[in-house]
């Protein structure tokens, strides 16, 4: 059994690696002969089932996270640049520019707002006024639930009185069967 796990795990890595492969062979530039492995039938069937193609390709539709490699503002030079240089070796230097701290696109600073429809204080009395609702609500929801247990334990004692009632008239349909079978039986002797 430990064969046939090792067996399956070299095959998955061996499709992954073609895939692999061939995505890089996708985005390369320049020219140079075919370089692509050829995927079987059966590695594809396997790569769906076993999702290798979202492994290799990523999950389509979703945004990549992470430090972008440059940052472009447009044409704005006022931008300030924060680059560094990365790398083993005056060989592998490279320059890798981090976004600046958050601005606006002009360079500007934004202006406080002061008073308007969104400042703090009108949204703090938006709030306030929005929970006075609730409670009002609240406690309209608790008198009709008050009175909605009143109507139905109401309800209750009409049901109780309404079947001593049934039971009453069934006692005295039962008698009269009773008194009805006698007399024919009388009537018959």
């Amino acid at each position: 059994m430990v064969f046939l796990l090792k067996v399956w795990t070299d095959w998955k890595s061996s499709i992954r690696k073609k895939l692999s492969h061939n995505k890089a062979e996708d985005v390369s530039t320049g020219g140079g002969p075919f370089n692509k492995f050829v995927v079987s039938p059966t590695e594809d069937a396997i790569a769906k089932i076993c999702g290798i193609y979202t492994v290799v390709e990523g999950i389509p539709s979703t945004m990549d996270f992470g430090v972008e490699d440059e940052v472009v503002y447009g044409n704005n030079n006022s931008m300030p640049n924060n680059s560094r240089q990365v790398g083993q070796g005056h060989e592998a230097m490279q320059e890798v520019t981090e976004p600046a701290l958050p601005a606006t696109p002009s360079g500007r600073k934004r202006k406080r707002q002061t008073g308007g429809e969104n400042s703090v204080e009108d949204l703090i009395a938006k709030q306030t006024k929005a929970i006075e609702q609730i409670g009002e609500k609240m406690e309209s929801i608790l008198a009709a639930s008050s009175k909605l247990a009143r109507v139905a334990k109401d309800f209750e004692h009409t049901m109780k009185n309404l079947q001593k009632s049934v039971d009453s008239l069934q006692n005295c349909l039962e008698a009269r069967n009773e008194e009805t079978k006698r007399h024919n039986v009388e009537i018959e002797n």
